[in-house]
């Protein structure tokens, strides 16, 4: 599982912000390595997204 923050820099995450980083290339690699075997590798990399919970903080 990737996230936004693979994208995106945010105070207080920089460990998170790395591994996820890093998890992203290396999605991008195994897709490059084994695209000649037709294996295919994916991300899933989920965005923000607003919710009920969300709004009863603010």
């Amino acid at each position: 599982m990737c996230s936004m923050i693979s994208e995106l820099g945010r105070e207080t995450v920089s460990a998170y912000a790395a591994a996820k980083g890093k998890l992203k290339m290396l999605t991008r690699n195994i897709c490059s390595e084994y695209d000649g075997f037709n294996i295919q590798c994916n991300g899933i990399g989920p965005c923000y997204i607003a919710n009920d919970a969300d709004r009863a903080v603010s």
